[in-house]
């Protein structure tokens, strides 16, 4: 009975300290997760202005007409780019779009929405693609950080493969 009793005790040992491992090393994770997202966090804090924009888009149509391609990879030196844009981002997790050299957005400006971080995604519908709700984040520097928004997908009119490379600067 007493071995019993004893191999009983060392599996239940055995079981609690599984269980107590597993909790340490997802709680590392998930630390290490949260620390990303503070850092990226107060990292965003701030205007930001587009320095540079590259592009690449591939349509094919589900109709048989013929795939459409398009690609662009320019410096953005003016505010009548109509890539041009100045973002704030908040303490409040708000994001806003200040300035836009579209003239779609001009009458809708200022332009707020709120964001979430998850690691280095960055969620904000002022960013959303069709088919991705979530922009990569990459800290250049101190003054300057570049958005990826990889875009792919399929929907009733066809296939989009869509990559947006954003460079940002710092604006005051």
């Amino acid at each position: 009975m007493k071995n019993l009793n004893k191999k009983l005790f060392g599996n239940i040992l055995v079981i609690l300290l599984a269980i107590i491992s597993g909790m340490t090393f997802s709680s590392c994770s998930s630390d290490e997760e949260n620390s990303i997202e503070n850092e990226i966090f107060v990292y965003l804090q701030g205007e930001w202005v587009t320095t540079h924009i590259s592009e690449e888009d591939h349509f094919m149509p589900t109709d048989g007409q013929y795939p459409v391609d398009y690609s662009t990879d320019k410096d953005i030196t003016s505010a009548d780019d109509e890539d041009y844009t100045v973002i704030r981002f908040d303490k409040n997790s708000m994001c806003t779009l200040l300035a836009s050299g579209s003239k779609d957005d001009m009458d809708e400006l200022p332009m707020s929405a709120r964001f979430k971080l998850e690691g280095y995604k960055l969620s904000c519908p002022l960013f959303y693609g069709d088919f991705t709700k979530y922009v990569t984040i990459t800290m250049k520097s101190d003054n300057e950080m570049v958005m990826t928004l990889i875009d792919n997908g399929t929907d009733s009119s066809g296939t989009t493969q869509y990559t947006q490379i954003t460079t940002f600067k710092r604006y005051n």
